[in-house]
């Protein structure tokens, strides 16, 4: 997360928390630019358990609020609406994009002993992002 985003020199990056009983319970890492002469945040990270609607709701809340606070326009969040995440969002003001990304092409090798192809087979394996500008896999 340092090495990515929090102490990467050429780009500020902001993290949203979400908490249930001082415990993280999911985060966002937001990079706020301007597109089409609107200011908005792209949700290069966005990740909780994809299967509780209550931990999205939270989070995307948290997102939302930090748009407000901060006199964005719009966020755009990339989830690969793996579990809940598409009827939570949907259900919450958030909208499928209206054209769909350029860039959805992923590519995987292992890069260690250690690591065996069984594991890497499965989508519940996965997590997957939307990157900055890029479609990442991180395991």
């Amino acid at each position: 997360m340092n090495y990515r985003y929090n102490e990467r020199p050429d780009v500020d990056y902001v993290t949203v928390l979400a908490k249930l009983n001082n415990e993280i319970i999911g985060f966002a890492i937001l990079h706020n630019s301007v597109a089409n002469g609107s200011k908005m945040t792209s949700a290069v990270e966005f990740f909780t358990d994809p299967e509780n609607e209550r931990f999205i709701k939270a989070l995307a809340e948290g997102v939302s609020e930090y748009c407000y606070d901060n006199g964005l326009e719009y966020v755009v969040v990339g989830t690969g609406f793996y579990g809940k995440y598409k009827n939570v969002l949907l259900n919450n003001g958030f909208m499928i994009t209206r054209k769909p990304p350029k860039n959805n092409m992923m590519i995987a090798n292992v890069l260690s002993d250690k690591v065996t192809l069984e594991e890497l087979m499965g989508h519940e394996k996965w997590h997957i992002t939307q990157g900055d500008g890029e479609t990442e896999l991180d395991l």
